[in-house]
C-alpha cells in the first residue's frame, strides 16, 4: 500500500454498528490502519452498551488535523425510524449534527481525505416513479429521512465532490450487530432467555423491498471505496422482493417468532432501486434473499453456542 493511498489511515464513525463493523473487518484485511483505536471512546451505545468514538466531539477536528487520516467513513446514525420519531433531538444529533462534525473534520485536514458517507434510500418521494435512481426526487416522509438528508446536504456543501462517495443502502440485514432490520429482530426474538418475544413488523407484506445481505453490502461498498469512486450510488441486490417472501423464508427455517404486522405503518411503500450501475461497476453478484436469510439465521444460532 503506497504512502498516498486513501486506504492507509481510516477513521470510521459509528464503529460498533453492523455496517461499520462489516467494512472495518475488510479494511483491516487490506492493511488499513483504523485510527479509532488511537482515539478516546466516550460515547456509549444505548443498544450494545459498548463505547466508541463520539462523532459529535468537536475536539476531533484538531485531532484529525494532526493525524491526517487518508479516509473518513461516516457510518454513524440513528437508523430506526420509530426511535427517531420518539426522540427527535437524538435523531437530529445522530443523523445531522454528526454529519456536520465529520465534514468539518474533513475541512480541518490539510491532506483532504477521501470521504465516504452512508446515506439512506428513505429520502425518496414515495409518489415518485419506480425504480428509484440516485437522481430521483427527494421528499422524505419521516423524521429519519429528513435528518439523514439534512446531514447529507451539509456534507455535499462542505466536502469537495472529487473526494466524496455517498452510499445509499437498500434494506440491509444480517450480522450479530444488526439491531435495526426486521429480519434479524424476528430471528433473535425467536430464541431468548424469556422464550419467544413478540415482534412488531412495520412493513406491508405486499410491498417490494430491495433486501441485501450485510456481507454483500460490505463487499460492494468496499469495491467502490478501493477504486476511489466518487458520486452517489445505490448499494443493494437490484432484485426487489416482497416482504411476504422474507416472512415465508423465516417460517420455512422453523423460526417461530410471534409477529404482529402493522402494514399501515409501512411509509416507504415499494422500495425498488435501480442498482445496475453499481452492480456493473463492482462486477458483483449478491446472494438471493433466501440465501441471505439462511446465512443470517445460521450465524445467529452459532453465536448462541459460542
Amino acid at each position: 500500500m503506497g504512502p498516498d493511498s486513501h486506504l492507509e489511515r481510516v477513521f470510521v464513525s459509528g464503529e460498533d454498528g453492523s455496517l461499520a463493523r462489516a467494512l472495518i473487518v475488510r479494511l483491516r484485511a487490506l492493511g488499513s490502519e483504523i485510527i479509532n483505536d488511537k482515539l478516546p471512546k466516550t460515547w456509549q451505545s444505548r443498544l450494545s452498551g459498548k463505547f466508541e468514538v463520539d462523532a459529535l466531539d468537536e475536539n476531533l477536528q484538531k485531532i484529525f488535523a494532526d493525524l491526517k487520516p487518508t479516509m473518513i467513513v461516516h457510518a454513524a446514525g440513528l437508523v430506526m425510524s420509530k426511535r427517531c420519531e420518539l426522540d427527535p433531538v437524538l435523531a437530529l444529533r445522530c443523523n445531522t449534527l454528526t454529519a456536520v462534525n465529520m465534514a468539518l473534520c474533513y475541512e480541518a485536514c490539510s491532506n483532504k481525505p477521501f470521504f465516504v458517507h452512508f446515506g439512506t434510500t428513505a429520502y425518496y418521494d414515495v409518489n415518485a416513479k419506480r425504480p428509484y435512481t440516485e437522481a430521483s426526487s427527494i421528499s422524505p416522509s419521516k423524521l429519519y429521512g429528513h435528518t439523514k438528508y439534512w446531514g447529507e446536504v451539509m456534507i455535499n456543501h462542505l466536502v469537495d465532490s472529487q473526494d466524496l462517495l455517498v452510499l445509499r443502502p437498500g434494506f440491509v440485514f444480517g450480522g450479530l450487530q444488526d439491531r435495526s432490520s426486521h429480519i434479524m429482530e424476528i430471528i433473535s426474538n425467536s430464541d431468548t432467555d424469556c422464550g419467544v418475544i413478540e415482534t412488531e413488523v412495520r412493513l406491508d407484506r405486499s410491498y417490494y423491498k430491495d433486501f441485501v445481505y450485510i456481507d454483500d453490502f460490505a463487499e460492494m461498498a468496499l469495491r467502490l471505496i478501493t477504486n476511489r469512486v466518487c458520486g452517489t450510488w445505490h448499494v443493494a441486490s437490484g432484485t426487489p422482493r416482497q416482504w411476504g417472501s422474507a416472512l415465508d423464508m423465516l417460517r420455512y427455517l422453523g423460526i417461530k417468532s410471534k409477529i404482529i404486522e402493522r402494514p399501515e405503518m409501512d411509509y416507504l411503500g415499494d422500495q425498488i432501486l435501480d442498482c445496475k450501475n453499481t452492480l456493473d461497476l463492482t462486477d458483483y453478484e449478491p446472494l438471493s434473499l433466501e440465501q441471505g436469510i439462511a446465512l443470517a439465521d445460521t450465524e445467529f444460532r452459532r453465536s448462541l453456542h459460542g
